[in-house]
């Protein structure tokens, strides 16, 4: 799996007990200790994308609360629209943010958002399922929308 570079505090050199646990996919993954707030695990295979929180357990058993996430996309495959909320917007708004909800969404830099023929504008990455976007005014927009690729981080 990709190495993952997880950063903290009071990591220990704990040997075979210092694991990472990837959220649902709920498989241990052994950590190399680098220092007292680094460690370095390998994530481990999935066969759909999500994003997930990484926790760590210096004794093999009481892991951290994080808020950290992690994700794992298929780079072979686009990003799928399911939904936008809001669906509308007033018609003489100046903008509206957007939240964008599907598959496969990836972090990095270059997530684009073009409703109609406007311009694309720059998008925020939240997780595999979740993006944000800014729709322009309606006589910028057309009644379409289409999520345009990431470049990795």
């Amino acid at each position: 799996g990709v190495a993952v570079t997880v950063r903290g505090v009071n990591f220990a050199p704990s040997g075979h007990m210092l694991v990472c646990e990837f959220g649902a996919i709920r498989a241990l993954a052994p950590g190399t200790f680098v220092d007292a707030n680094t460690i370095v695990c390998h994530a481990p295979s999935s066969t759909r994308a999500q994003s997930v929180a990484v926790r760590v357990a210096t004794d093999g058993a009481d892991f951290s609360q994080s808020n950290a996430l992690f994700t794992l996309f298929d780079p072979r495959l686009p990003a799928n629209v399911h939904s936008l909320s809001p669906q509308a917007a007033p018609l003489h708004a100046p903008s509206t943010r957007v939240t964008v909800l599907g598959s496969n969404m990836r972090p990095g830099e270059g997530l684009l958002c073009r409703f109609g023929e406007a311009g694309a504008s720059a998008g925020t990455f939240v997780t595999s399922s979740e993006s944000l976007c800014t729709a322009p005014p309606l006589s910028e927009a057309a009644p379409s929308f289409s999520l345009l690729g990431t470049q990795p981080a």
